[in-house]
């Protein structure tokens, strides 16, 4: 389909002549925008002063938005290709004053498309390829090693050259594109869109990036066209309306997992997802304008978040209600939440597993005695209460697997003494955390269970803090020390020592980027022979990388249903 709505710069003029991006002489210009007040042979009178018409057809879209004025599109072909191009000089033609739009037709409606662009044919014979070219001796094994190594556009091409070239490009298809980044095919022409995405959209389970194409809405069509089996879509840095989100998602059957970050939803798009019938995890971090109507309209969902929302307790109750069997759910930095929406957590979220909030004024210690709770992470926006911690310690000391502490708040003495009652926890996060120190370093180290901890750019720890913390947490696999510059090269080799006697059954994993130990000073034999029950890296893992929890306006006209491919 093409959408009359996206950007039209879909060829250029050499001297007399106009062709298509994809270099291909132009004879057909596609109408929009048409008046019902204009008839066909109203246009005809018109456009046959350019030249000869061999074929024009008119016909309402097959839908039409009732916010605006009913309007038709055209096909007009050409006998020569001088008098397209002399259309197609002007956006915009006036007919009995009445304007009516134009753009060349897409590359594959052109006639003589083959004799014009031969090598993007799907050859079914060897006739492109003489049958004495040395390549034919290769066999298939040899000629996908080779499609592997070429550019993508390269890719396009050489499956494109003959039936055999395309057996192979489809062999290795099935398992190189499971997951497609888009930002791979931004600069396609939207024929080269379409030839990759006919060949390998069965086999894409995963779609990744942003949709920047300058031909958004039909770049999308294609992808809801071809990718039918996708199971996990992830868009960001995009904005959306429920218009195109309806084009887009509409018979993606198979879509388990759905993520928008920073997409300018609007509460009108969520109508969107009733659709989608295998969906389970919905992830709409940084949309601001979402307050949560209408999603209590998808109980099927397990997984939501809600990151950086204008939700509203009132639909956040009616969510936690509606949503039986929801495992996992994301408020953080939704500011409008009060102690009446963690009530409604805590009495109807009887299956959540995992929870994340920020703490304001309201009261949330009640979140506490939710039956199946293990992983909380609490974001302190103010100094936090010793309640929630106390409750916690009453309810889920033998439970609670992962709690994350963000703050500079949100550790001190009290809670500290609390924090060490939760027995059974095996990850604990504080990191930025100005109030630890050394002293609660060590009461921490009570917790035997623990298997990992971050204390990422915590400047009160210092290296034999962290040395009497190893000695006692002896389940310990991952240690986060990123941007703690207070530590030094000696902490390495003296946990080796540590770590050493008695031998440890779990390796550990420091992460040190940005800390204050030097990597070029450490003694790498040393290290090495540590390897097996210590790895140190420093580079930035991708979690602390990108975080969407952290995530051209190009929709800003409303979307037309006036389509080029209802003539085909």
């Amino acid at each position: 389909m093409a959408f009359a709505d996206d950007v039209n710069d879909n060829f250029v003029i050499v001297g007399d002549r106009a062709y298509t991006e994809d270099k291909i002489l132009i004879y057909n210009v596609f109408l929009y925008r048409i008046p019902t007040s204009i008839g066909d042979a109203d246009l005809a009178k018109y456009f046959q002063r350019y030249g000869r018409i061999a074929d024009l057809r008119t016909k309402k879209p097959l839908e039409q938005d009732a916010r605006y004025k009913p309007t038709k599109i055209g096909f007009l072909n050409f006998a020569d290709a001088f008098a397209a191009s002399n259309v197609l000089r002007k956006r915009t033609h006036f007919i009995k004053t009445e304007p009516v739009s134009v753009k060349a037709c897409d590359s594959w409606h052109q006639p003589n498309t083959d004799l014009n662009c031969i090598e993007t044919k799907m050859i079914t014979n060897n006739d492109l390829i003489p049958p004495t070219a040395l390549i034919f001796i290769l066999n298939d094994d040899c000629l996908e090693y080779i499609c592997k190594y070429l550019e993508l556009r390269d890719r396009i091409q050489f499956a494109r050259a003959c039936k055999r070239f395309h057996n192979v490009f489809m062999l290795t298809s099935k398992i190189a594109y499971k997951t497609l980044l888009l930002d791979d095919i931004r600069t396609f022409t939207l024929w080269q869109v379409r030839q990759f995405l006919e060949m390998i959209g069965p086999f894409v389970e995963t779609l990744k990036g942003q949709i920047r194409h300058k031909q958004w809405m039909r770049f999308a069509e294609f992808l809801n066209r071809y990718c039918r089996n996708v199971k996990s879509l992830l868009l960001y840095d995009s904005v959306f309306k429920a218009s195109f989100l309806k084009k887009f998602l509409i018979g993606m059957t198979s879509l388990k997992v759905l993520e928008l970050h920073y997409a300018g939803l609007s509460n009108g798009c969520m109508e969107v997802l009733k659709e989608i019938p295998n969906l389970r995890v919905l992830r709409l971090s940084m949309n601001y304008d979402l307050n949560g109507s209408m999603l209590n309209e998808l109980p099927a969902i397990e997984e939501l978040s809600l990151y950086s929302s204008a939700l509203k307790p009132i639909y956040l109750k009616e969510i936690c209600i509606s949503m039986t069997v929801l495992r996992i759910l994301d408020v953080r930095r939704c500011d409008k939440l009060n102690t009446t929406a963690f009530r409604a957590i805590a009495n109807h979220c009887r299956n959540l597993e995992t929870l994340k909030i920020s703490c304001y004024k309201s009261r949330f210690e009640c979140i506490a005695k939710l039956p199946k709770l293990k992983n909380l992470e609490l974001v302190a926006e103010i100094a936090m209460r010793p309640e929630v911690f106390i409750e916690l310690a009453k309810h889920k000391s033998d439970q609670l697997e992962s709690l994350t502490l963000k703050g500079l708040v949100c550790i001190n003495s009290a809670n500290v003494s609390r924090i060490c009652e939760l027995k059974k926890l095996k990850v604990l996060r504080c990191s930025e955390s100005n109030g630890l120190n050394n002293m609660w370093l060590r009461q921490l180290s009570e917790l035997s269970a623990l298997e990992e901890i971050d204390v990422a750019g915590c400047e009160g720890i210092s290296n034999t803090g962290l040395l009497d913390f190893l000695r006692k947490c002896r389940k310990l696999k991952r240690l986060n020390i990123i941007r703690c510059e207070q530590l030094t090269a000696e902490f390495i080799l003296d946990a080796c020592n540590i770590l050493r006697i008695p031998r440890r059954e779990n390796c550990l994993l420091i992460l040190a980027h940005k800390s204050g130990i030097n990597q070029f000073a450490i003694d790498r034999n040393e290290i090495a022979k540590c390897s097996h029950f210590m790895k140190i890296t420093f580079d930035l893992p991708p979690f602390e990388s990108r975080c969407y929890d952290d995530l051209d306006d190009n929709h800003l006209y409303p979307p037309s249903d006036q389509l080029e491919e209802d003539f085909y």
